[in-house]
């Protein structure tokens, strides 16, 4: 359910973690009345919580339409800092490369969720799908300015510092929850003439928020089950592999009859990725957070806890740690996974009775169930038909192929930040696989050289969307086709094509031509 449906990486480990664990703790149950008793409990318990997130979400829950237009505001501020090289040392550019990683699909998808409120008219949604592009666009057109200027020259230039400041009133407005409308910012001719990528963001800015009638492509719906999931091998065996692993941990501490170890099964459900970078980068979000939540937690049995003299400091203690683990599980992709398991060690830690507890056997075997999981997913996924990351880089260079064909052969300027959007997004994907292949190990990772070619394709193609952001010219257009016969020749050194010399074939993306 993993890799062929569409519960993916997310929730597919969760569901057959919950099935799996379940059906062992049956097996500890004397009685037939006491398992349906249980049930109904963890059936309360989980309308109990699914009540208290949809009543605290619509009492202090933000609407996805101010999300938006705060993340748009936000996109406009770092393009203003960029384009007057402020904040150049706290990691304005860096921030820009974070912002474009997926493109304009954070922001399309709180579009998306804007309309589901069904409060906001299509108008407004309309005007917000169109900022919300401009807003991507901007973003990596003012890298490009930089790219091609220096940050020495824009910080004196005069075009860029009026563009700036046009961003940063607009970022204003979209702070408060409104759409605002780009002034017009004149760059002069032989500004514009001498940087284009400054001429365009200020013809941007102007239509930054206007409607547009422009559909855009749909994506055909499937089932639940993913095309081709019965005929992949690929999906048979990480699905023996994942299967292996749990059984193994089950027999484990159902041998040994440690229930205190029964996180070594829950491990291997969340760890096991079908490719040995993506698992590997896990486990160490996991060590990571186990160490820090296991910290905090026999720092509250040893020095807090033996103090309190009610339940309100016990709530506080545990609070002040969700707090912490929450913060983090908001940040960042990498991040998010270590603010998860830090959560999961406070709540089987702490909140494993019904009082408190000074058992410190308890978080111990807790831990050691966990280093358990982690050894046998290791140990199976690296040596049973071991996956390298690099085999997911192929579908994304595809799909970003098949985007920048678009985007080129694309005349209307909206449909042009569209598919480069896309196209920004399979980029992005495919730095994620990339930085995954770094951390395989040796015998599985492919050579320094091969991946620092992967690198340099991954710039040529984000250099190749830049260049499209920018209406065609004869001279731009030939510009452009030797980027991408230079970023066909890096693919061929990567061995990533099929057919040397050519683009991959993109007959299934023209099927599905919306990006996912």
């Amino acid at each position: 359910m993993t890799v062929g449906s569409k519960l993916g990486i997310l929730l597919g480990p969760i569901c057959g973690m919950c099935l799996g664990y379940g059906m062992l703790e049956l097996t500890r149950v004397p009685e037939a009345e006491i398992v349906t008793e249980g049930l109904l409990y963890v059936l309360l318990s989980i309308y109990i919580v699914c009540g208290a997130m949809i009543l605290g979400g619509l009492i202090i829950g933000r609407s996805p339409q101010r999300v938006l237009c705060q993340d748009i505001a936000w996109r406009l501020r770092v393009s203003a800092d960029l384009l007057t090289g402020q904040n150049r040392d706290k990691g304005s550019w860096r921030e820009s490369q974070n912002l474009l990683q997926k493109g304009a699909l954070p922001l399309l998808t709180n579009v998306k969720l804007s309309g589901m409120e069904k409060i906001w008219a299509p108008e407004i949604l309309n005007r917000l799908r169109q900022a919300s592009l401009h807003a991507f666009s901007c973003l990596a057109l003012s890298r490009m300015a930089v790219t091609q200027i220096g940050w020495k020259e824009i910080t004196q230039n005069e075009g860029a510092a009026k563009i700036a400041q046009a961003m940063r009133d607009m970022a204003e407005i979209f702070e408060r929850g409104d759409i605002a409308v780009g002034p017009k910012v004149e760059v002069g001719a032989n500004e514009g003439e001498k940087h284009p990528a400054l001429q365009e963001i200020s013809e941007q800015l102007q239509v930054f928020s206007e409607q547009s009638k422009v559909p855009f492509p749909q994506a055909p719906k499937t089932g639940f089950i993913l095309p081709g999931a019965f005929h992949s091998p690929e999906n048979y065996r990480f699905a023996t592999k994942g299967t292996l692993a749990v059984a193994i941990a089950s027999c484990l501490y159902l041998g040994l009859d440690w229930g205190g170890i029964h996180t070594c099964v829950i491990t291997c459900f969340l760890v096991g990725l079908p490719t040995v970078g993506e698992m590997v980068s896990k486990q160490a979000a996991r060590i990571g957070g186990t160490l820090l939540g296991s910290v905090f937690v026999f720092w509250g049995m040893i020095y807090a806890i033996p103090h309190f003299t009610n339940i309100a400091q016990i709530l506080l203690l545990v609070g002040a740690g969700f707090l912490a683990s929450g913060w983090l599980k908001s940040g960042p992709e990498r991040f998010s996974y270590f603010g998860f398991q830090v959560t999961v060690v406070l709540a089987l830690s702490e909140l494993g009775k019904n009082g408190p507890s000074f058992d410190l056997t308890t978080p111990r075997d807790r831990i050691i169930g966990i280093w358990i999981g982690l050894m046998i997913t290791y140990i199976i996924f690296t040596r049973l038909w071991p996956t390298s990351s690099v085999t997911r880089l192929p579908p994304e260079f595809q799909k970003c192929f098949s985007a920048l064909e678009r985007q080129f052969a694309s005349e209307d300027r909206i449909m042009r930040l569209f598919w480069a959007s896309a196209a920004q997004g399979a980029i992005g994907g495919a730095r994620n696989f990339l930085q995954d292949a770094k951390a395989e190990r040796r015998a599985l990772r492919s050579s320094a050289n091969r991946l620092k070619t992967i690198g340099k394709a991954l710039n040529q193609a984000q250099k190749l969307m830049e260049t499209l952001l920018l209406p065609p010219t004869d001279e731009r257009t030939l510009y452009a086709e030797r980027q991408k016969k230079n970023l066909k020749r890096l693919l061929d050194e990567a061995e990533l094509l099929s057919i040397p010399g050519k683009a991959p074939a993109t007959e299934d993306f023209r099927k599905n031509p919306a990006p996912t």
